[in-house]
C-alpha cells in the first residue's frame, strides 16, 4: 500500500512533463501585434485577474485555518493534521502576498506604457535617412 503513493505522484509528474513536451512542439500561432491602448488594456486585465486570484487565496487560507481550528479530539492524528492546515494556510497567504506583487507591477507596467510614446504610430519615411545608402 506504501509504494501506490510514490508511484502515482511519479505517474502524474511524467503524464505533466510529456504534455509540456507535447505543447512545446506545437508550432505557436503568429499573431499580430498590439497597439499600446490594446497591451495596456491587457496589462490591465492581468493586474485585475492578479488580484482576484489574491482574494482567492485569502479565502482558500480561511478555510484551512478554519479546519486546522481546535476540535474535541487531542489525539496526536488531530494535532498532525491542524499543523498540516495551518501550513497550507501560510502557503496560501504567501501565494496571495506574490499575487498582489504580481497584480502592483501589472499596474506599473501599465502606467509607463501609457506615458511612453506609442511605437505603432510612429513610422519611418523612406526619405529618412536611416533608409538612404
Amino acid at each position: 500500500m506504501r509504494l501506490q503513493f510514490p508511484r502515482a505522484i511519479l505517474l502524474s509528474a511524467l503524464l505533466l512533463a510529456s504534455a509540456g513536451l507535447l505543447v512545446a512542439q506545437e508550432p505557436l500561432d503568429i499573431q499580430p501585434k498590439l497597439s499600446q491602448s490594446e497591451a495596456q488594456s491587457l496589462i490591465k486585465d492581468l493586474a485585475a485577474q492578479e488580484l482576484e486570484i489574491e482574494q482567492s487565496h485569502h479565502r482558500v487560507a480561511a478555510i484551512y485555518r478554519e479546519m486546522a481550528a481546535p476540535a474535541e479530539s487531542d489525539s496526536a492524528s488531530t494535532r498532525e493534521t491542524k499543523r498540516q492546515y495551518e501550513r497550507l494556510a501560510e502557503n496560501e497567504e504567501k501565494a496571495a502576498a506574490t499575487a498582489k506583487k504580481l497584480a502592483a507591477r501589472y499596474a506599473r507596467l501599465a502606467a509607463v506604457m501609457h506615458d511612453a510614446p506609442d511605437a505603432t504610430k510612429s513610422r519611418s519615411l523612406w526619405s529618412d535617412s536611416a533608409y538612404r545608402r
